[in-house]
């Protein structure tokens, strides 16, 4: 590919991204799969896990999200079914909530933590970071993704120390 197919190439991506946020589009969510110069996307399946998070109906966000191959869990901190913080006070204890409950959001999505090739810790205060980080590395140590942690100055409830989101990559049944 020489690089002038190399700029259309990308400048018909950035028009399939910015085709899918013109606010004509709001709530279609076959905008950018339509586009013709992505003929295979067509045959894309979205798929969504709906969230339980108290926060989910007036956020508006699911879970996780399949879109084909590649699976987005959504920033997730360790709430319980009971809508308690676990682990109150414990970055640690809060990380493995978390990432427990990543692991159950890509086990419904058909992934397992050794899918996931992207992860974003999100933390409250810097001096977690290494409880945090022995968390997440205790579920990745074999199969470690990319990471971030960055250094927030709050989450939605002040008792939430650490937030995790991930991203997963799974060929759909049936697609190489």
């Amino acid at each position: 590919m020489n690089d002038h197919e190399t700029d259309d190439l990308v400048g018909r991506r950035a028009d399939a991204v910015r085709c899918s946020r013109q606010p004509e589009n709001r709530g279609n969510h076959r905008t950018a799969v339509d586009h013709p110069d992505f003929p295979d996307a067509q045959h894309m399946s979205i798929a969504r896990l709906p969230s339980g998070s108290r926060f989910a109906p007036t956020i508006g966000f699911s879970a996780a999200v399949r879109a084909g191959q590649v699976i987005h869990v959504s920033g997730t901190t360790a709430v319980d079914a009971s809508g308690q913080i676990v682990g109150d006070g414990d970055a640690y204890a809060q990380a493995r909530e978390a990432l427990w409950k990543i692991d159950a959001a890509l086990r419904e999505m058909g992934c397992q933590p050794r899918d996931v090739v992207q992860t974003r810790m999100y933390l409250t205060r810097v001096e977690d970071w290494e409880a945090v980080g022995r968390a997440h590395g205790e579920v990745f140590e074999d199969h470690r993704p990319a990471a971030t942690m960055i250094v927030v100055a709050a989450l939605l409830d002040p008792r939430m120390l650490v937030e995790v989101e991930a991203v997963a990559y799974r060929p759909e049944p049936g697609v190489e």
